[in-house]
Parts: structure tokens; sequence; C-alpha cells
């Protein structure tokens, strides 16, 4: 299901005939009386529901053992809707936060478990440098003291970048290759180049330097490590939301003048009662008991009807400039339909500093999928594979029988913001299902998990190029954009397993077709929704041993070690 929220046209109070004056003071008082005391009831719910979740004692000694319904009605004394609109607002709140608690617990954990792998890395190698300087200065003095000494200086595995290694000695020098990271670079010149030092040169200016710097990476580790697992500590203990009261807790010293205090007491306020949102119900006649919305045919425009704490109040007039279709669509399947779709309404208010007035906007939430008389589900004709990647989308087209149509690329932009990006993601989407509706197709795309590649990718790791790829791409903006767009354009979005898409195009499809490695991963995308197996070719299948039993992952997986020996 797929939620879209849109807002009304602004309603200003105090408007001249020009503009249609629309509210009145009533509406005014009304509004603005619903809104202070629904949203002091919802921080009370949710206070209410962390208690039964972490504090169930508590709770039961408040409620006296009723249930949370029953004991908001007899609390509050207001209408159904409101309760239960209140309640669900609570608890996506109080589910939100814990979800948003363990993802965070997951990624420390992840953050310590490699900084720990690095420490360990870090004090082996330390470790081999210790060693290596004291049976450097024995050797030292072996030779001057004329006496055979054999050097044993041994690289241990698993030290990875730390560990000791291109270092020769003779009777009065130390060689240690190197390689120059700015003639890398160019590569006009060979980058590995080769350091004679004498032997208390060798000692001061190498050895000791390399030891400090060990000593200095490792203090830092530690301390990041700390760092993290102090913060670890403090995600295991759940604190409750304060609902922005840190401004009045805030001492008067900080404001200068009595107006300063007024005026964030108002932008205290404004922010706090700023809105108030009523659950639909597929029961209701209107898909909502609270706000009920009407079209207006003649006038192109709403009506609506609100019944407030205090009392219940008409607005003719509204506009919606955005997703006005799909607003007059649901309203006429419920009028038609026997089933009732629901429709999520509310009153949000802000301030307008150019006019110096405020304002108020009707909210309305609903499933676009509820808009739409019908899905296309129809893959008999073929699909259309999407690989999604870092500045590009490859789009590849595909019959039933698995043969390419066409393919092509679509740039879009990551170097402005992040809402710049955005909007050039959503316009290559739009241009991507624009295409596969003309198509009369439907588009599949992988089913990522960029959060655990995000956590094993972190700074430890020093791959800068695939941390920025992994941090600049929004797997969950680029999920959201194409269901919108497959919605739509009444598609069904597929999703497969993204298992070796990359893999198998590049050693399969990408010799065979002389496809991009991009294209040739789209292509494979495609395939694996119609149910296309794929098998290495027979010069692959001679590399596999016939000892071994492997799966169609597996194998793909062997192969990818082997051939990129």
């Amino acid at each position: 299901m797929y939620t879209i929220t849109t807002y009304s046209n602004r309603l200003y109070t105090n408007e001249d005939k020009e503009h249609q004056q629309i509210i009145n003071d009533d509406f005014i008082k009304a509004c603005d009386d619903t809104l202070i005391k629904y949203n002091k009831m919802l921080f009370s719910i949710y206070n209410l529901l962390f208690m039964e979740k972490f504090n169930n004692s508590r709770y039961l000694e408040i409620t006296k053992g009723l249930s949370l319904f029953k004991y908001l009605k007899n609390k509050y004394n207001i209408k159904t809707p409101y309760i239960n609109s209140l309640i669900n607002e609570a608890k996506g709140k109080l589910e939100s936060q814990i979800s948003n608690n363990k993802n965070y617990i997951n990624y420390y954990e992840e953050v310590i478990k490699t900084i720990e792998e690095d420490l360990l890395k870090l004090e082996k190698t330390l470790k081999n440098y210790l060693k290596l300087r004291d049976d450097f200065i024995n050797y030292r003095n072996d030779i001057k003291n004329n006496r055979n000494y054999i050097l044993k200086v041994k690289s241990e595995k698993g030290c990875g970048k730390y560990a000791i290694k291109n270092i020769t000695f003779t009777k009065d020098k130390v060689y240690v290759r190197f390689l120059n990271k700015k003639k890398q670079r160019n590569c006009k010149v060979s980058a590995l180049q080769i350091k004679e030092y004498g032997f208390i040169d060798f000692e001061y200016n190498y050895l000791n330097k390399k030891i400090k710097k060990l000593k200095e990476l490792i203090s830092k580790k530690k301390f990041k490590l700390n760092n993290k697992k102090g913060k670890l500590n403090k995600l295991q203990k759940i604190k409750p939301i304060t609902f922005r009261t840190n401004l009045l807790n805030k001492s008067n010293s900080i404001f200068k003048t009595r107006k300063e205090r007024i005026k964030a007491k108002t932008a205290f306020r404004d922010s706090k009662y700023d809105k108030f949102l009523i659950s639909g119900r597929c029961d209701a006649k209107c898909g909502n008991y609270i706000l009920k919305l009407t079209h207006i045919p003649k006038t192109n425009d709403f009506d609506i009807t609100i019944s407030f704490l205090s009392k219940e109040i008409s607005l003719s007039h509204i506009d919606f400039p955005y997703q006005k279709e799909a607003i007059k669509n649901i309203l006429l399947k419920n009028t038609n339909d026997f089933k009732m779709h629901p429709i999520c309404l509310g009153i949000i208010r802000k301030y307008d500093k150019l006019r110096n007035k405020y304002y108020y906007q009707i909210k309305v939430s609903i499933d676009l999928e509820a808009t739409k008389s019908y899905i296309n589900e129809d893959i008999s004709t073929g699909i259309i594979g999407m690989d999604f990647n870092y500045k590009h989308l490859d789009i590849t087209e595909i019959d039933k029988y698995g043969n390419i149509i066409n393919y092509f690329t679509i740039n879009y932009d990551v170097n402005g913001t992040s809402h710049q990006n955005a909007l050039s993601l959503r316009e290559a989407l739009n241009e991507v299902f624009t295409y596969a509706n003309s198509k009369h197709k439907c588009v599949v795309i992988e089913d990522l998990d960029l959060i655990k590649t995000k956590n094993k990718n972190n700074k430890e790791t020093k791959k800068k190029a695939l941390n920025k790829i992994t941090h600049s791409l929004s797997y969950d903006l680029y999920k959201r954009i194409c269901e919108y767009e497959s919605l739509k354009i009444s598609s069904k979005l597929f999703y497969v397993n993204p298992a070796f898409t990359s893999v198998i195009g590049k050693l399969k499809y990408t010799p065979i077709k002389k496809l991009g490695s991009h294209i040739a991963a789209s292509y494979v995308i495609a395939r694996r929704a119609l149910k296309f197996k794929e098998t290495p070719t027979k010069e692959q299948y001679k590399l596999i041993p016939i000892e071994k039993t492997f799966n169609e992952f597996s194998m793909w997986s062997y192969l990818n070690k082997n051939l990129n020996k």
C-alpha cells in the first residue's frame, strides 16, 4: 500500500473579498481549542503507552485495570473517532521510536565489531614492529662486534596492510620498498620505490616513527571504541519523547527582554500544537467520521464539515492544487461502491512571515491503490528490469522468452543538495515509468538492503569510493518513488533477490552479448523476474570441481572468486 499525502490551499484569516473569506472567528476559536486539547491528550496517551511497554505496574495503577480505550473515554469524554486517532498516532510514535532505536543499536554494534577487529590488527602489527626493533638492535650490535647474527623477522598473516614487509638488510644498509601514492595517481612513473637507510637513521627515523604512529592510532581507536560503546549503552534504555518542551524549561536568562520571552512562547506553542489528524474508517460514509469531504462538480472544488470538540463547522471553496483527481476518484468510489475506503483527514496551522498572518490547511492522506480501478500485473509479454547505480539508472526491456528488445541508461544528478538530488532521481524514474507505460509492461527492481553494506563498509575499511556511493544512494527514497510511479501508471512493481545479479551479468552476458556490466545486471534482474535460471557457460563449467556440490548462487560465487584471481 502506498499512501499519498496532499494539502489544500491556504486558508487565511481576515481575507478580503478577492480571496474569498471562508473562515471566520468561530472556526479559528474552535480549531485552535481542538488543536491544543488534541495534542495535550496525545502527549499523555503516548506516556501511558510508554508505561504499558516499559513500566506495566505503574500503567495498571493509573488505568485501574480498565482498557486504554475505556480509560480515555471516561477521562476525556470525547467522540470515539478522536480517541481511536489519538491511540493510533501515539502507537505509531512509540513503534517508530522503538524501531529507530533498534536500527541505531545494530549500527553501533557493527561499528564496534569493525573497530575491535582493526584494533587487533594494529596491536599485532605494533608487536611485530617492537620485536623488529629489538632484533634489529641486537643485529646492529653483533655486526659492530664482528659476530655473526641472523636477523629473523617474519611478517605474520592477517595483518593486512599493516604487515611488516619489503624490508631488506645488509651489513651496513637497510632498504625499504614503499608505494608512492602521488605517482600512483599519475601513472607516469613507477609508483613502487625503494628508500635507503643507515642503521641509526633506520632505527630513529623509520622504526621509532612507525611505532609512535601505531601507538597513536591504537589510542585513537580505543577512544573511538569507548565512545561508541558509551552511545550503545545509552541506547539500551529507551527514554520517552519530550515533545519539544526544552524551550520552556530553559532559564529566563537566555531571553534579554519580555518581548523575546513572549515571542519564544508563541513559537513554542505554534510548533507544539500545530496539527491534528483523524484516522479514516471503512464504515464511514465519507471515509471519515470527524472531517467529511465532499466534491462539488459545478465549481470543481470541495466542501468540508468538521466536527470539532466544541462545535461543528462547515467550510466551502476548498481546493487541492495537487492530487485533486485522486481525491475525486476515492470520493466517487465511496459513493458508488459497497466497500468504503478510509480517508485520513486533518488540519494544520502555520504562520506566514511574509503576510504576518496565520493560515490553516486541510491535510488528506489516501491509499493511492484504492483510487485505481485496474492494476496491471501482466508479465506474459515481457518485463523491464532496472539496475540502481550511483549517478545512473540502467534499464533493459525483454520479451517473454528472455530476449533483449531494448536497453538504455538514464543519468541523474548527485552533486547538488539532497533535495536537488531527490528531484533529479524523481525525474529520471518518471522517464523510466513513462517508457514502461508506453510499452504496457511492468518494472522489476532489486530488493536491496544498503544498511548492511553501509555498516560493513564504514571508515575502518578505508574504501572511500564505495563509502561515497553507499551513503549517497538512498534506496528507501528510490523504492518510494518507484512505488508511487508504478501506481501512477496503474502497474505493479516487482521485486527480485539481488544476489549475484552484477556477477552473473559481468561473467556471462558482458562477453556474450557485448553489454556493459550495469546493463547486463539489469538484464539479469529482468530475467530473474520471469523465473529464468542462470547457468554458466561450457567453459565456465569446466572450472567448477565435480566433487563439490553447488547451488545456483554458490556456483557463481565460486566462479567470481576464481576468475578474478
